[in-house]
């Protein structure tokens, strides 16, 4: 189609379905002979009536896991559940197939002490205790007949459903870990996010695309009035972290040597966003004096380092990956070479001073990692109680949505670690470093790893060795030190990460840093960036129009209705005789996502439009003709 024209290239429109993914399902076959569907069912529609089972897959690897009971000599299919249960039964597990998933002779070795005893001749088996949780090996056939005992056409490892460690990466899970933060389905995304990611991606398309700010719009039907303002909301959640983001990295990219810190990172990111002052600024027009418009600039990029801070908490937002997991962000800590090169300052720490300088530099950075994931940082002119107050009043006083607090939104405090359990009175979010913690787990394992004496860390001894380890620390200048009261009633101490020995640094786009505390592994894991956000956050906004959705619905009130509909059809001209657009007013004020219920299908004028999506599929055949109908008017194609 030729801009300008009425004549359009195809006398029809494009019509695209999209279908939500669930589970893949898979007969027991293997090799060619295995079937493969994303129908559910109980059996492929053959002649041969083989039962066909849900697959997931391992969150550490993908590796396949069939989804399995035991049941009087057969395998039968069963569903998977995300969430653990406590009353699943012994004979629920996963068949996980292929030759070097589980070697007992070498991976036992690997094991937490916890999981294995050792014979008198040195040979270590299984713990009586922890014997129902290791892969046990398991002959079946196509049908789903199987034994432990008779060979049969195939053979795999049967594990007891919920899993406590993934043997195809070597992934230790604690026992309250759901079964769907250590597998997935092939698809687990929810309505909202696809929603959310497919008109995000169509806006960009359209931008690409060279089309007109003015056209570059999207309508979006749901079925009732509560999902199209949830839809709104999710959406302008999912920009402003993603426009955010892309803001952190491209001030690294352009910071020198690629660091910043909490000093530099707030000035620096507000440069590479380089948002217009009607953006963020909480009044009618921008200031002419220079030091009024500099007070709201600077409570901006406070705004910003405080947005960056909280990014720095350990991500489970897997449907939202961080600059971490996307390879695009380092955050290391200064000085750390030069303290980890101190042997002599080391020599009377266990465990530490046996360690060679690289590994002792991993040893420390995950320690660091973990008050940093944690929230434990430190800062008295930002994070104390009273300063966090004061930064709230001017948020809401100088900046505007979306760059501002939410209505009932608090900056959150920063969390403590400490050994001792606290009070119930102590208003502290706390994260415990004890010997049970998964600190204290990953500080034992690294213990067995270079051979230190087993009593180092035994009873009493491990309070003695986190404390000194800590203090260590804290005498280098990493960590915080107060007192809280703890459940006896006694001044304890806690911790946090000083918030000055944090550097941002840009990430290679290639590389991701192991969580050894979280995800403790006796196999070599090399996490991969997740390509897609990593693509995303490398895009340019600054040039972009500002992504905003709305929502339509009837409970809108005449004047929010109408408001809506004007900002969505921005028929705003500089010169309307010449039909100059007033691209600026476009750019920042109009909705450029619509997100509505079945009162847009009809008897509303929206001007123009390229684009219609629909969420659910429409009760009948009218309303889809409809609403589809919403796009091509007025030449649009």
């Amino acid at each position: 189609m030729e801009r300008g024209s009425t004549n359009t290239l195809l006398p029809f429109k494009l019509h695209q379905f999209i279908a939500q993914t669930g589970s893949v399902y898979t007969t027991l076959d293997q090799g060619e002979e295995r079937f493969i569907t994303l129908e559910p069912g109980i059996y492929k529609h053959d002649d041969n009536q083989k039962p066909i089972f849900p697959n997931v897959f391992s969150r550490a690897t993908g590796h396949p896991f069939i989804c399995v009971s035991l049941e009087d000599g057969r395998l039968v299919p069963r569903e998977f559940r995300a969430a653990s249960d406590e009353d699943e039964a012994v004979t629920d597990g996963y068949l996980i197939i292929g030759d070097d998933i589980w070697d007992p002779s070498q991976d036992l070795n690997y094991l937490p002490d916890s999981w294995v005893r050792i014979r008198a001749n040195g040979e270590n088996v299984p713990d009586s205790k922890r014997r129902a949780s290791f892969p046990r090996k398991l002959y079946f056939d196509e049908k789903g007949n199987c034994s432990e005992t008779e060979p049969m056409t195939y053979w795999g490892w049967f594990m007891q459903a919920p899993l406590l460690f993934d043997p195809t990466g070597g992934v230790f899970y604690d026992n309250k870990t759901n079964e769907g933060t250590k597998l997935t389905r092939l698809g687990s995304e929810g309505r909202s996010t696809s929603t959310t990611i497919t008109a995000f991606l169509i806006l960009n398309h359209l931008r690409d695309a060279g089309y007109l700010l003015h056209d570059q719009k999207l309508l979006s039907f749901t079925d009732n009035r509560q999902d199209a303002t949830l839809q709104a909301g999710h959406f302008n959640d999912f920009v402003q972290v993603v426009h955010l983001r892309a803001g952190i990295r491209r001030a690294l990219e352009t910071a020198t040597d690629g660091i910043l810190d909490y000093a530099t990172l707030g000035e620096a990111v507000f440069r590479a966003l380089a948002l217009p002052f009607r953006d963020y600024g909480n009044r009618d027009a921008e200031p002419e004096l220079a030091y009024v418009k500099r007070e709201y600039e600077e409570t901006l990029q406070d705004y910003l380092l405080f947005r960056a801070l909280a990014d720095l908490r350990r991500s489970w937002r897997i449907v939202l990956p961080n600059l971490e997991q996307c390879a695009l962000l380092n955050i290391d800590y200064l000085h750390l070479d030069e303290i980890v090169a101190e042997d002599e300052y080391w020599a009377d720490m266990e465990i530490v001073n046996s360690l060679n300088h690289s590994a002792r530099r991993e040893f420390l950075v995950a320690i660091l990692d973990y008050f940093r994931l944690e929230y434990a940082i430190h800062s008295e002119n930002y994070l104390v109680p009273i300063r966090l107050k004061e930064f709230e009043k001017r948020f809401r006083e100088h900046l505007k949505a979306p760059w501002t607090l939410d209505v009932d939104e608090e900056l959150p405090a920063p969390s403590v670690i400490r050994l001792d359990s606290l009070h119930k009175s102590v208003r502290l979010s706390n994260k415990s470093m004890g010997p049970t913690s998964s600190l204290g787990k990953y500080i034992k394992h690294l213990a067995s790893k270079v051979e230190v004496d087993p009593d180092t860390l035994r009873g009493d001894r491990y309070h003695d060795f986190i404390l000194r380890l800590i203090r260590k620390l804290k005498e280098a200048d990493y960590f915080f030190e107060e007192t809280a009261r703890s459940k006896n009633d006694e001044d304890v101490p806690v911790f946090r990460l000083r918030i000055e020995k944090i550097l941002w640094k840009l990430g290679d786009g290639k590389t991701v840093r192991p969580d050894p505390i979280k995800r403790r592994s006796y196999k070599d894991q090399k996490p991969t960036p997740n390509t897609f956000f990593r693509e995303v956050y490398r895009q340019d906004f600054t040039k972009s129009k500002r992504l905003v959705a709305g929502d339509h619905t009837g409970q809108l009130g005449v004047k929010a209705r109408q408001d809506c509909e004007d900002r969505f059809r921005a028929d705003w001209y500089l010169d309307e005789s010449r039909k100059i657009f007033d691209r600026e007013k476009i750019r920042s004020q109009s909705i450029s996502a619509l997100f509505c219920s079945p009162t847009m299908e009809l008897g509303v004028d929206i001007g123009g439009l390229s684009v219609v999506h629909m969420r659910n599929v429409p009760p009948n055949a009218a309303n889809y003709v409809q609403r589809s109908g919403r796009a091509g008017r007025g030449g649009h194609g």
